[in-house]
């Protein structure tokens, strides 16, 4: 295999499609394709093209004594880069008769990729054709992976039906048809620990052993799979510690290892003085034991431990043997590995795949990236910032006077406007008194004549007639004061330096008031007041000496602070929602504020975790939606 890595060509038109690979819906597509062997490689190239989402493929194979081409995927045929590629790694993997591939990393927008081909030939037969496919590949170890899958669909594909149309070498002879028969007959089997135990059983009754055992490798390590007569394998067994021990010296070493005493028909004896495999032998009863590795292009996929009885000793023409049954399993068993994994170990796997990738020396950038990006998590859990809430607000008066109407009556004239600064005693307005006037002159006229006849009745010593001309008197009296009183109060004043406060009081003039009516306010010269309104959401944090900073829609850029100085303990109806109110007395305030103005305030809450900041809205709302149910 041959890794390169290189710039992506500029010219391909579609981009490479990064779905996942349905390893196992592939492999049984292929192993039921029952046809003519043209028919079947091209049917087969289309599955594999399906499986690694390949924008662009090319199947090349030889049919009576010519060379048939096909070409797959969603690209252009015409599309000279993807070609260029793929015709230079075909006839590598044929005339080599070895899987190869060439790995592009990212340049700028584009996304990182891979061309991968694989010949087409029988077990020891020379490549009558070969396979390349263009897929998504982050990294060198899903590289790694996807031609390991790639090699095995080529493989279970040309194990299919008759004999393809070349002529085998002799060194064809030297691989055994049940090996070559069971790289297809892999995909038969819905696991991977179904298809061990068939090996294990099946190479039992074929080298005649006591026991076999198998072991598969992950993260570089060993562990009993299954072991022939034994349905179940318990990990926690004194006895598959020991095994597994034996087995991970046998992946350290990457050899086969035999641990036996000598026999005289052995002329060759394999005893390697292992101490794990030592401590096996003499755990079962001192034995023959021996531990093969299955490997794919050089790496340990699997270990297959022996054990022989004590009479018949392991010979290297046996282990021999073995090796030549298993190896050609292996692109099997990784297949089905892949393929059997669930949706959890799938995403494990992933994980396990991207963090290697990840700390991987060469991956310096990705590694920075990745310690900003835990940095940025660690802040945003456990660091602190300050919790605010944002509120509306408006500036009021601090002092404010109502002026209301004295008496029913019509207003005759007002001498102010909204807004205007008056001083105390200024007129504001005054009410219509014509009636009141002539009531006093009523009054006047009756006083008159009561008194009048309160003389004449003193004049003729008639006491009782003086007495209720008296008591008229002293009734008009009292009428006349109340008048004048009324009239000396139609004038209305301010009772205080201060604005005026009111809408648009030039229109009620002539409009009949009732007593006690609202005329206007006179805001009093002397400081201002914020309110706010906090939402019923947040009322929960907001508390008296809080510090608030707040700016005005009139100058946004300007900025002042007070601090909260009291707080309502019941909500009011604002918009259509619950606030409660809060003021903050403005004592030194610039004399561009005015009474009216509204804007944004900002209460400092204390301290809060980002995290909490960022979600806490979302969970109250979970939690309401939750009890709600």
């Amino acid at each position: 295999m041959s890794v390169t890595a290189a710039s992506p060509p500029a010219t391909p038109t579609s981009a490479v499609d990064t779905t996942p690979p349905s390893l196992a819906q592939t492999t049984h597509a292929i192993v039921s394709l029952r046809c003519a062997d043209d028919e079947r490689w091209l049917r087969g190239f289309r599955a594999i093209l399906e499986c690694f989402a390949a924008p662009f493929g090319l199947l090349q194979f030889d049919h009576h004594s010519q060379t048939v081409e096909h070409t797959g995927g969603n690209a252009r045929e015409q599309d000279t880069a993807w070609r260029k590629l793929s015709d230079g790694l075909l006839l590598n993997a044929r005339y080599r008769n070895h899987p190869c591939g060439q790995l592009f990393e990212s340049g700028g927008s584009r996304r990182p990729f891979a061309v991968l081909a694989a010949p087409l030939s029988r077990a020891g037969g020379e490549a009558f054709g070969s396979i390349s496919v263009v897929t998504a590949c982050p990294d060198a170890t899903t590289f790694a992976l996807k031609l390991a899958e790639l090699e095995a669909l080529t493989t279970l594909l040309t194990h299919q039906g008759p004999a393809a149309p070349v002529a085998p070498t002799p060194s064809s002879t030297s691989t055994p048809a049940s090996s070559t028969a069971s790289v297809s007959k892999a995909a038969e089997y819905e696991s991977l620990h179904e298809f061990a135990f068939a090996i294990v059983n099946n190479l039992k009754g074929k080298m005649n052993c006591d026991q076999v055992a198998f072991g598969w490798v992950k993260n570089k390590q060993a562990k009993v799979l299954c072991l022939s007569g034994f349905y179940h394998v318990y990990p926690r067994s004194p006895g598959v510690r020991v095994l597994e021990q034996a087995m991970s010296e046998c992946l350290d070493a990457g050899v086969p290892i035999c641990c036996q005493q000598d026999a005289q028909y052995s002329t060759d004896p394999l005893s390697s003085g292992h101490a794990l495999h030592r401590m096996w032998r003499a755990d079962v009863g001192n034995v023959p034991v021996a531990s093969v590795p299955i490997t794919v292009q050089g790496e340990c996929v699997a270990i297959l431990s022996l054990r022989n009885p004590l009479d018949r000793p392991f010979s290297k023409d046996q282990l021999q043997k073995v090796m030549e049954l298993v190896n050609p399993l292996a692109p099997g068993l990784r297949l089905l590995a892949r393929a059997d994994r669930s949706v959890p170990r799938h995403l494990l796997d992933t994980t396990t795949t991207f963090t290697h990738a990840l700390l991987s020396p060469s991956n310096r950038v990705s590694q920075i990236t990745a310690v900003l990006l835990a940095a940025v998590i660690g802040w945003a859990t456990f660091g602190t910032l300050p919790h605010t809430l944002t509120v509306p607000c408006e500036t009021i008066p601090t002092d404010l006077r109502d002026i209301s109407i004295p008496f029913s009556g019509t207003l005759d004239r007002i001498c102010v406007r909204a807004g205007q600064f008056v001083r105390q005693g200024q007129l504001l307005a005054s009410m219509q008194t014509s009636l009141l006037e002539a009531d006093r002159d009523k009054e006047l006229a009756a006083m008159r004549l009561a008194t009048i006849e309160m003389n004449d009745a003193m004049q003729r010593n008639d006491a009782n007639t003086a007495g209720q001309a008296q008591a008229r008197v002293e009734m008009a009296r009292a009428q006349l004061k109340l008048i004048e009183t009324r009239i000396a109060a139609s004038q209305i004043v301010s009772p205080a330096d201060g604005v005026i406060v009111g809408d648009h009081l030039e229109r009620r003039v002539g409009a009949t008031v009732p007593l006690g009516e609202s005329f206007c306010n006179v805001a009093v010269d002397g400081g201002l007041t914020l309110k706010l309104l906090i939402p019923e959401r947040q009322i929960a944090y907001a508390d008296t000496g809080q510090q608030v900073n707040f700016a005005v829609e009139a100058k946004p850029d300007q900025r002042a602070a007070c601090q909260v100085d009291w707080l309502s303990e019941s909500a009011v109806a604002a918009d259509g929602r619950n606030v409660f109110v809060a003021e903050c007395q403005l004592a030194e305030s610039d004399a561009w504020l005015k009474a009216g103005m509204t804007g944004t305030a900002r209460i400092e809450a204390g301290r809060q975790r980002i995290a909490w900041l960022w979600f806490h809205r979302l969970l109250d709302w979970l939690r309401i939606q939750t009890w709600k149910l």
